[in-house]
């Protein structure tokens, strides 16, 4: 018995869903990277690139050029003169992401 699969009835959410479980994509679109770095902003106040890079294990390249500007459009950071500073949008991120851990 061959097994054929008919593209057509492959439902693309549930494709999407597997994905983004496999992937660990959040919600908002967020990787484990994007929150790891979004908590190290929480955590240490203003933060510049380079401290978050050490923590993070990460390169400040990937951090400019990949993490960061996801988090500015999101709304979730700011960059002052002190360094990257979480926003209320960002805590509250943070918030959502506690209470589905927890339950």
């Amino acid at each position: 018995m061959a097994w054929n699969l008919d593209w057509s009835e492959i439902d693309g959410k549930w494709v999407a869903k597997l994905l983004w479980d496999k992937f660990r994509i959040d919600d908002d679109g967020l990787l484990g990277i994007d929150r790891k770095i979004l908590r190290i902003i929480a955590t240490r106040g203003p933060v510049g690139v380079d401290t978050i890079g050490s923590i993070a294990n990460e390169s400040t390249e990937t951090i400019e050029g990949m993490v960061e500007p996801y988090l500015l459009a999101l709304g979730y950071i700011n960059r002052d003169r002190d360094g990257r500073v979480i926003t209320e949008e960002g805590k509250n991120h943070l918030a959502l992401l506690r209470k589905v851990k927890d339950s």
